[in-house]
């Protein structure tokens, strides 16, 4: 899938997910980039983190980051 239809998909999204959408983004991407140095997968520890942090941001969906301060991170880190 190609970034600019990724990052499609997270514009038309309601702002009150962009908080989860941010967090799960970050940890995935910490997650691929440690098992592509290791080799290896997600572990259970890594898997389960991520569900904590979902479940975190649907218990308390206010924590989250603005829409407008996310998109501004992912443009400027992804130059677009």
């Amino acid at each position: 899938m190609e970034k600019a239809i990724v990052i499609r998909k997270i514009n038309q999204m309601p702002d009150n997910l962009m908080g989860i959408v941010s967090e799960f983004l970050d940890k995935l991407v910490k997650g691929y980039e440690l098992g592509f140095k290791q080799g290896t997968e997600l572990s259970e520890a890594e898997k389960q983190e991520i569900l904590e942090a979902l479940a975190e941001y649907e218990a308390h969906p206010e924590t989250g980051l603005k829409w407008e301060d996310l998109k501004a991170e992912l443009t400027s880190s992804h130059a677009l």
